[in-house]
């Protein structure tokens, strides 16, 4: 609990004294905070409910013998498992990776926004505990899509094509993304969304089976995700209060046109879970929208400020409504309570258990 707790307590006093006296996310900063994201997140042990799924797709590296990489099947995860076999290595790998993109992204598109450290409060109840904690492939998908949200609003369309084609390697449910950003920028160049557009057919059809066999998989009565109402609910209480005050969030009409796209989307998302059997399948392509709550809540104090500082009563506010989220998940979740709580971490759980050597 101390771990979770404490990860909060970090980014929520950087956050406060930023609000107070904005001071730039230097380099010495920006190190110290992937430093402990990666360790917490990476370096995690048996934490999340997908640990056991990940222990066997490390197994079928091993029994697959050397050189195993299954191209088919989240090729670029299981180029980790592959790896980490033949160099003898075990799960600690492969999540220790995945928390590297994924810490990039996250304190990439956090640097975007007018208080880094804000965006990271919001981030960390469900996107740093709930996503990076239990779902490596997808956090290693979701950081390389914040890197294409960063370089969407840059302008750098080559870049952001990398980064989706990227994430599908990791998770295929990132593809829901290709058509998002093709119609966003589709109005700034024809040509660019029709290459987006394109994209998003060869991605289809290049993992079209993997496609249909997740949502097979999602389908059966034993995937229930039973904390998807109030992670799509906090969407879309960020869409609310983009949609009415767009302008004022975004800088540019492309940005505008992206998050009013996401914002529409999550209500279609909280839809979705009433309508299908299901609840798993629509809670992981949810997690793409999760960024919407670190865009807008970040923004919040500024948006509504009276001046160019930073209106502290909202700050505050949505410091208590990110905690309020992360405690209430921590003491009533059924998943925490049986899969996040205790932390568990490699380094006293294996190595410093087992002594020198």
């Amino acid at each position: 609990m101390f771990a979770y707790l404490g990860l909060f307590g970090y980014f929520a006093g950087g956050a406060l004294m930023y609000g107070t006296r904005p001071i730039a996310m230097r380099r010495g900063l920006m190190l110290t905070s992937a430093v402990i994201l990666i360790v917490l997140i990476g370096l995690r042990w048996r934490i999340g409910t997908d640990w056991g799924v990940y222990e066997l797709l490390l197994q079928s590296a091993a029994l697959a013998g050397t050189g195993y990489a299954n191209v088919t099947s989240e090729p670029g995860y299981n180029l980790l498992n592959a790896i980490a076999f033949n160099l003898g290595w075990g799960l600690w790998f492969p999540n220790v990776i995945c928390a590297m993109i994924f810490t990039y992204g996250l304190l990439a598109f956090a640097r975007e926004q007018p208080n880094p450290w804000l965006a990271l409060v919001v981030a960390t109840p469900y996107l740093i505990i709930g996503v990076a904690m239990g779902y490596t492939r997808q956090s290693a998908a979701v950081g390389f899509i914040m890197i294409a949200l960063v370089q969407f609003s840059r302008g750098k369309s080559f870049n952001v094509f990398l980064c989706v084609g990227l994430a599908s390697m990791f998770h295929i449910s990132a593809i829901i993304m290709a058509p998002v950003f093709a119609l966003a920028s589709a109005r700034r160049a024809v040509v660019t969304g029709i290459i987006f557009v394109l994209f998003g057919f060869l991605l289809y059809f290049a993992f079209s089976e993997r496609i249909e066999g997740r949502i097979s998989e999602y389908s059966t009565i034993l995937y229930a995700a039973t904390g998807a109402v109030p992670r799509l609910v906090m969407d879309v209480i960020a869409a609310v209060v983009f949609l009415p005050w767009r302008r004022r969030f975004a800088a540019s009409p492309d940005e505008v046109r992206l998050w009013t796209m996401i914002s529409l989307m999550s209500f279609l998302a909280l839809t979705m879970v009433f309508f299908i059997a299901s609840t798993t399948i629509v809670d992981r392509l949810g997690i793409f929208l999760v960024p919407l709550q670190m865009f807008v809540m970040s923004r919040v104090p500024f948006v509504f400020s009276h001046g160019n500082r930073a209106n502290m009563a909202l700050l505050i506010g949505i410091i208590l409504y990110s905690l309020a989220a992360e405690t209430v998940w921590l003491y009533f979740g059924v998943e925490a309570k049986w899969y996040w709580i205790p932390y568990k971490n490699f380094l006293w759980e294996t190595w410093f258990a087992s002594g020198p050597g």
